[in-house]
Order: C-alpha cells, then sequence, then structure tokens
C-alpha cells in the first residue's frame, strides 16, 4: 500500500514538473505532419514502445501498464480496432511528439528522433490487428480490388480509370483515418465487398494501410544488391587465415 502511494504520489509530481516546464504545444495540423523519410517499419519501433510507451499503454496495447492505475486518465486502448478508427497515424504523431500534458503523456521530441516516433507510432498502430486478419483482406483484396487500385495500391491496375487514389502514397495516407478509406469506399463504389462482413472490410482497409507502412510481422529489410567482406577464420591450432 505505501508503495502504492509513493507511486502515485511521484506519478502527480512529474505531472506538474512537466506542466511547469513544456511549453504549449501546437494545435494538430495535418499539413505540418512530417512525411517519414522512409516508409516506417513497425518491427523497428517495438524496441522503442516497450521501452517508453509500454508501462502506460501496455506491452499489447491493452492500456495495462504498472503506471496506467496512476494516470488521470486511461490512455487509448490500441488493441481495440474502434480506437484506431477515427484516428490517423499523423494525429498519433503529433501527439506523440508534443504531448498530452493534462494526462500525463510527455513530449517525446527532445528523446526521440522523427524517424523513431514514427516507428513506434505504427508499431501502436498495429497492435489492433494481426498478421493473419491482414493476410485475410489481402486475399480479398487481391480477388476484388487489385485490378483497379493495383497490387501495391498505386492505382495502377490494368482496369483502372484515368483517376485512381495512390495508396502508397506516405503523405497522403499518413493522415487519413481508417473511417475516412471506409468512407470514400462507399462513395466511389459501395457495391465492392457488399457481402463482406464488417470484419472482413476492416481486414482489408488494415491491408491497404499497409501500402504506407510495414507491419511488425514484415522483414524490415529492404532488398537490393550489396557486398559481405570479412574473413573466416578456422579453429583449429596454426589453422591460419
Amino acid at each position: 500500500m505505501i508503495g502504492v502511494l509513493c507511486l502515485t504520489a511521484l506519478v502527480y509530481f512529474f505531472f506538474f514538473f512537466l506542466r511547469a516546464q513544456q511549453p504549449t504545444p501546437p494545435p494538430y495540423d495535418p499539413a505540418a505532419v512530417p512525411t517519414p523519410e522512409q516508409t516506417p517499419a513497425a518491427a523497428f519501433g517495438r524496441g522503442l514502445f516497450l521501452q517508453n510507451c509500454a508501462p502506460c499503454h501496455g506491452e499489447l496495447g491493452n492500456s495495462d501498464g504498472p503506471t496506467t492505475a496512476s494516470l488521470p486518465a486511461a490512455p487509448p486502448l490500441f488493441s481495440d480496432p474502434a480506437t484506431i478508427w477515427a484516428r490517423s497515424p499523423g494525429e498519433y504523431f503529433h501527439v506523440t511528439k508534443f504531448g498530452r500534458i493534462q494526462n500525463l503523456m510527455p513530449p517525446w521530441r527532445n528523446q526521440l528522433s522523427d524517424t523513431q516516433i514514427w516507428q513506434a507510432v505504427y508499431y501502436a498502430w498495429s497492435l489492433h490487428t494481426d498478421q493473419a486478419k491482414v493476410e485475410s483482406g489481402g486475399q480479398l483484396y487481391a480477388e476484388s480490388c487489385a485490378s483497379c487500385h493495383g497490387i501495391a495500391g498505386a492505382g495502377d491496375g490494368p482496369d483502372a480509370p484515368a483517376v485512381m487514389p495512390n495508396f502508397s502514397d506516405g503523405a497522403a495516407m499518413l493522415v487519413r483515418t481508417q473511417a475516412e478509406l471506409d468512407a470514400g469506399w462507399q462513395a466511389m463504389h459501395p457495391e465492392a465487398g457488399q457481402d463482406w462482413r464488417e470484419d472482413e472490410r476492416r481486414n482489408v482497409l488494415d491491408y491497404i494501410r499497409t501500402f504506407s507502412y510495414t507491419p511488425p510481422w514484415e522483414s524490415a529489410l529492404e532488398p537490393g544488391n550489396g557486398m559481405v567482406e570479412g574473413q573466416v577464420r578456422q579453429g583449429t591450432p596454426n589453422g591460419g587465415v
């Protein structure tokens, strides 16, 4: 009991210290969100998330970290698809970078680079789904969407009309929510996937999202030409090089 009270006192001391030290964060402006220099790889964000975010958000995004109970408000439940549905990656980047002091969310701009923040954000983003669900969405996409939207979502499929959205455009996708993608789907061709279940539609949308980031179950290393140099030494005595 004494340990819990001490932890609570420490958390609130930290809260008031942060409020005194941190300037008022700028309002969220989608146009001001920096575009990642490279496609964000969620696998690189896992360690950042576990070290810096999991104490409040929980290792699996269940908002059950060791300090969660001491917060003035419960942090977002990243494991819940409803949490992600109406928020864009750009919004989470802004909150992560500049903080939300009233909820004891510290700003990470002085500890993490923009690249690291993007990696951590997309790892948190991925916690509401999993590889099997996204791959099932990919199968539906290949069957019903790729002929127009293209295999990689660039809008360059063989049956594509003159103008198509480019789902692989990272700058455009980072400020679009899943709800907005779904609304565009309904507006442009509501007949597509009309017999799918709600979870199947969301799986397809989650697959579409992977055109602009690399999910944690995929390799973050891009293939390319390279060369490995070095020496191989045998372990026997006097073996030489």
